[in-house]
């Protein structure tokens, strides 16, 4: 459970809401004029239909290889994602990076946790995926005031900025962008990495699952040597 916590809690589920501003404004400083309030409300639909669209491969995975991998390689989409967007010099590509690569990764590693502590505590599920999904809020919470304190910590605020219609923030708080989501890879990659050296299976569905593996290959082999024999 308390990796299902950590992994859920990294924060990143909501985080545009608090830094789309200032996304928006470092790229409008950089002069890449697609950078919009208009084209930011994007994100977030983007970022939940990739997630949505991956969620169902944890049961599918969990079935194939160990739940460490799976956590291993969504953490790796995650982390790699928003890492590769805060050194993108253009709009698009940092979209590409932060919505697309970033949810995939959260997509994949998203019911694992809860599938693990449902094993491990098969009365309290109500519960235990309260706590889980509940800790999305408050990495959210935590980090939204830490990456504000890291690219604003004068609390200045956005006002017009000649040549846009956008409300943006000033230059020299916009350019902290790209520093702040680094120094946030800090905790992120630690909350990851307790993720993946507490989450497992209860040994009870671990060796279930293998002998499931075990018949479905088995299976598989017969109906090859089947398959020869007829030809």
């Amino acid at each position: 459970m308390i990796g299902g916590i950590s992994i859920h809690c990294n924060g990143m589920f909501w985080l545009w809401g608090n830094i789309g501003n200032y996304v928006i404004s470092y790229f409008h400083f950089l002069g890449d004029k697609r950078a919009t309030h208009r084209m930011g409300v994007a994100v977030i639909p983007v970022y939940m239909s990739f997630c949505d669209f991956t969620a169902p491969s944890s049961a599918f995975l969990m079935k194939r290889i160990h739940v460490k991998l799976i956590i291993a390689l969504g953490a790796a989409f995650l982390l790699g994602g928003i890492l590769l967007a805060s050194y993108m010099t253009t709009w698009w590509s940092f979209f590409v990076s932060y919505s697309v690569l970033t949810p995939l990764g959260i997509g994949i590693f998203y019911w694992v946790p809860i599938f693990c502590a449902w094993e491990w505590f098969p009365e309290r599920k109500g519960l235990i995926s309260g706590l889980i999904v509940g800790s999305i809020g408050m990495g959210n919470f935590a980090f939204n005031m830490i990456s504000t304190t890291l690219i604003n910590p004068d609390n200045v605020l956005p006002g017009t900025i000649e040549g846009t219609t956008d409300i943006l923030f000033p230059k020299e708080i916009a350019e902290r962008f790209p520093k702040m989501i680094r120094q946030c890879m800090v905790p992120w990659t630690i909350l990851c990495v307790i993720a993946i050296c507490l989450i497992t299976r209860h040994p009870k569905y671990d060796i279930r699952n293998k002998q499931s593996r075990q018949s479905e290959t088995k299976s598989s082999e017969v109906e090859n040597t089947d398959k020869a024999n007829d030809e």
